[in-house]
């Protein structure tokens, strides 16, 4: 369990979610329902994290327990990313994010999240 530097709902959620890879990634395995490692490079939409931040920020988030990892059924030596039904429940509220920027931040696409 991450310690707590608040009481406050908005910083621990930064804590979780604050930088743009992890909020990317989770994106990405909405709209793909399963990711390899070798996918997330480049996230969709040309964003390309390096390879230690993909790493660390994957190993968070399934710490977290907001994506699980798998071994691929059929290459032992790969893993398969996929939403747990915690990260699932985050939908509404990166799909408002999403639906934000595209109102009101020019030049800028929306698109609809998977359940």
């Amino acid at each position: 369990m991450q310690k707590k530097r608040s009481l406050c709902a908005l910083t621990n959620f930064l804590d979780q979610f604050g930088d743009k890879w992890s909020l990317l990634i989770m994106r990405d395995l909405f709209l793909y329902k399963s990711r390899e490692y070798g996918d997330f490079l480049p996230l969709s939409v040309g964003e390309s994290p390096s390879t230690n931040i993909l790493a660390t920020r994957l190993k968070h988030l399934v710490d977290l327990g907001y994506v699980s990892k798998k071994k691929h059924p059929r290459d032992g030596k790969k893993y398969i990313y996929t939403l747990t039904n915690k990260g699932k429940s985050l939908r509404p509220v990166l799909q408002t994010i999403i639906d934000w920027g595209g109102e009101h931040i020019n030049g800028t696409y929306t698109k609809t999240l998977r359940s």
